[in-house]
């Protein structure tokens, strides 16, 4: 249950910026539903650059709670500058279940192998695609990086299977007392769609159906003790280069 490198093939296809402006420290609080029961919430946060691999990645983490405790995940994202992802380490907690799960994904081999363990069970698969492989969690924050008009398409691919993603139209979203501008995007299968705003490209609203997750953004804040903590670690290697 998870909320999600193209090159410029024709003039009908997304052209791709190099990454999405965010902010370090920027904090997104989306209300989320499961079927018409089940509410929560999903708070993703933005650490900037970390290394991983001997490589600078840009490092996120992403966290979903619903109500009463019935189902909670945390994963910790280490993806490139575009949000493609290449590795996510996941914890999921249902009643009286932990499961522990690690994702590798290998964009210049268009594959990706995943492992879970779960009371002591170990299951892992690698799973390959015809592009590289995406994941619902960094999806819509791939497409801040995209540049979007009405009509145009993207092939792209998910763990789940082969997307054709479509900017359909120009659609206005209104949550709390703030209207909104928006491109509403949609999946070929149907199953997703994904609401950026005009403005800024941040995703208002997601709905993947495949796992009858509905997320709509409830508000953005900068955590100023993650900005602090990596000024704090930059000042350290410089004074260290100092010495």
């Amino acid at each position: 249950m998870k909320l999600l490198l193209l090159f410029l093939l024709s003039t009908s296809l997304f052209a791709q910026n190099q990454k999405a402006d965010l902010k370090v420290g920027e904090t997104f609080y989306y209300d989320v539903t499961f079927g018409s029961i089940l509410r929560g919430k999903t708070v993703i946060k933005y650490f900037g650059k970390t290394m991983y691999d001997s490589t600078d990645h840009i490092f996120i983490t992403y966290d979903t709670r619903f109500i009463g405790n019935i189902y909670s995940l945390h994963a910790d994202i280490y993806a490139t500058e575009d949000f493609s992802p290449v590795r996510i380490e996941t914890r999921i907690r249902r009643p009286g279940k932990l499961s522990k799960g690690l994702e590798l994904f290998f964009r210049d081999k268009n594959m990706a192998i995943f492992s879970q363990v779960t009371e002591g069970e170990y299951e892992i698969d690698t799973i390959l695609r015809e592009h590289p492989i995406q994941d619902v969690t960094t999806l819509p924050f791939y497409l801040m990086g995209v540049d979007l008009e009405i009509g145009s398409t993207l092939d792209l691919s998910l763990p789940q299977g082969e997307l054709k993603l479509t900017a359909v139209k120009i659609e206005e979203v209104v949550i709390g007392e703030e209207n909104f501008s928006t491109i509403r995007i949609e999946s070929e299968p149907p199953g997703i769609k994904i609401w950026l705003n005009r403005k800024n490209k941040i995703p208002i609203k997601v709905y993947i159906a495949q796992s009858k997750i509905k997320m709509r953004l409830n508000r953005i804040e900068i955590d100023e003790s993650i900005a602090v903590k990596n000024m704090n670690e930059k000042e350290k290697v410089e004074n260290n280069e100092k010495d």
